[in-house]
């Protein structure tokens, strides 16, 4: 699929997500059900866990085709990619 029908897919994940539930420090689980979602519509997109040393912390995002897709405050690009699947 190209990368503007995959954003709008995005899009509808995230506005369901958030009629559910509260993504606020569950950025592994929302990107677990956003993987869920997107290969439910046969698109493959990528899980990634990062990490930043100061002060110490985690995070997981999902992107495709190198976009962020699974949040809007832009945290991604403040930790640094450890494992991507």
């Amino acid at each position: 699929p190209d990368l503007a029908a995959v954003a709008e897919l995005a899009e509808v994940f995230q506005r369901l997500f958030a009629a559910f539930f509260s993504a606020r420090e569950r950025c592994m689980f929302c990107s677990l059900a956003m993987l869920k979602f997107l290969a439910a519509h046969d698109v493959s997109a990528t899980w990634v866990i990062g990490i930043r040393t100061h002060p110490f912390s985690a995070h997981s995002w999902v992107q495709y085709c190198g976009v962020v897709l699974s949040e809007v405050d832009g945290q991604a690009g403040q930790f640094q990619p450890l494992c991507s699947i």
